[in-house]
């Protein structure tokens, strides 16, 4: 039924959920469908703060709206409202906003549609590493962006996240090549790509991979702050583990240095990246070990290494 709606040009809005889950982990549905036309939105207060029974997930969960104490209509009297909350609150103010968007620029796919509302919407920190786009939505903004190609289609667009685990999902549908872009891949000229950057806080084996994306990806990895002075670090086609079309990149983080990843599809392949950066663990070194005072402690050995003169 979605991909029904998708072919006869609807957005489909889904609220997050309001169990404080991260979506990424734990699947809701129909928040979790990967459709071109799926938009799952979280909650926020008048704050701009995350409602602290929103849903949330930096490759799951799209934008955040105002989602606490909100008037809608009450059931009691034709004239009656209720303050209520809940992403369910939040989504529908995200439905009006398609709404308004499909009639101002009609002919646009949903894809297009959805690319508007994400880029056109507020950076705040509470969506920064809670939603894909680390965005809250903004009417004006939405109609007034002067393109509906992917946020994070440029360079400078770049999308940050933080972490040292971080899932990630975005279409590149419609994206570009920007002017001066140079090559990913060796061989491969710029396509369709979209970015994210990231600041290393810790040094240690870091990867980026895109294995597990259902269309064949070239992506790289670079240090620079302009689009002219990149240095790329590492570049992959496919994947070295075997298996897959995705791409892998390993290399050496050095602590604060901010480092930028491209994504782009062979051959101007298009559709869902869905990609994970694991950086080293925080707590690598035993002059860094996580101080336990009880209760239930997780942590990861992803990218963790030996330290000189560590014992067997």
């Amino acid at each position: 039924a979605i991909q029904a709606a998708d072919a006869a040009g609807v957005v489909f809005l889904v609220a997050a959920g309001n169990s404080t889950e991260n979506n990424d982990t734990f699947e809701v549905y129909p928040a979790n469908y990967r459709l071109p036309n799926v938009v799952t939105v979280a909650a926020t207060d008048r704050r701009d703060a995350l409602a602290t029974f929103s849903n949330f997930g930096s490759a799951s969960v799209h934008l955040a709206a105002p989602g606490v104490t909100i008037p809608p209509l009450g059931h009691a009297s034709d004239s009656a409202y209720a303050d209520l909350s809940g992403t369910s609150m939040a989504s529908p103010q995200v439905a009006g906003a398609a709404a308004l968007l499909a009639a101002h620029f009609p002919g646009e796919t949903p894809r297009q549609l959805i690319n508007r509302l994400l880029r056109g919407g507020d950076a705040i920190s509470a969506a920064a590493s809670t939603t894909i786009s680390g965005r809250r939505l903004n009417l004006h903004g939405a109609l007034t962006t002067a393109t509906h190609r992917p946020f994070h289609d440029d360079f400078a667009e770049s999308r940050h996240v933080t972490g040292s685990a971080v899932a990630l999902e975005s279409w590149t549908t419609g994206a570009t090549a920007q002017a001066g872009e140079p090559a990913h891949v060796d061989g491969h000229p710029a396509g369709s790509s979209v970015w994210w950057s990231w600041t290393a806080a810790d040094s240690g084996v870091t990867v980026f991979s895109t294995e597990n994306t259902a269309f064949d990806t070239l992506a790289a990895a670079y240090t620079g702050t302009t689009l002219g002075n990149l240095v790329r670090i590492a570049s992959n086609d496919d994947s070295p583990v075997g298996g897959t079309t995705g791409s892998r990149l390993t290399f050496t983080a050095q602590a604060g240095v901010t480092y930028h990843f491209a994504v782009t599809g062979k051959s101007g392949a298009t559709g869902l990246v869905r990609a994970f950066l694991s950086g080293p663990p925080p707590n690598d070194d035993l002059a860094a070990a996580t101080l336990m005072t009880g209760g239930a402690v997780i942590g990861t050995n992803i990218n963790a290494t030996k330290q000189p003169g560590e014992p067997a």
